[in-house]
């Protein structure tokens, strides 16, 4: 798919950002390499496109609303870290604490360099969104 000229609220930050829209979850993993790869941050390719296609997968399976929007906002250099979100129409939120699923989601998404994750709802409700964010510090990223 084309990129979207407009950008998600949170991804306007100083840096380089790129959102996409799709309908399957595979198609974000390749999105998010191709831009890691034009913005030299090959190292991240395998964990920041498992994460991606992680999160679609999860909004597919629970409550699909059939487009997926991808963005991405790299905050370097004022900040060495990368946002990712993975966005739709849908309002039901991943919970590990209840669901042995949505457990399993955390255990996917996190490790180094994914630091943090997350979900909420935006736009009173009308936008799902689940979240990650990784560090881009190369000593970190290597471990």
């Amino acid at each position: 798919m084309d990129k979207d000229p407009d950008t998600p609220p949170g991804l306007g930050a100083p840096g380089r950002s790129a959102v996409w829209e799709f309908s399957a979850p595979g198609e974000a993993g390749g999105y998010a390499e191709r831009s890691l790869r034009d913005w030299g941050l090959g190292e991240l390719t395998s964990p920041v496109s498992s994460t991606v296609t992680a999160l679609a997968t999860w909004n597919e399976r629970n409550e699909p609303t059939g487009k997926l929007r991808l963005g991405l906002s790299l905050q370097e250099p004022s900040r060495p870290v990368l946002y990712v979100q993975i966005t739709d129409q849908g309002i039901l939120l991943p919970d590990p604490y209840r669901s042995q699923d949505d457990a399993k989601l955390a255990v996917k998404v996190l490790g180094r360099p994914c630091v943090v994750w997350g979900a909420g709802l935006e736009s009173e409700g009308l936008v799902r969104t689940l979240w990650a964010i990784f560090s881009t510090k190369r000593e970190e990223v290597a471990q």
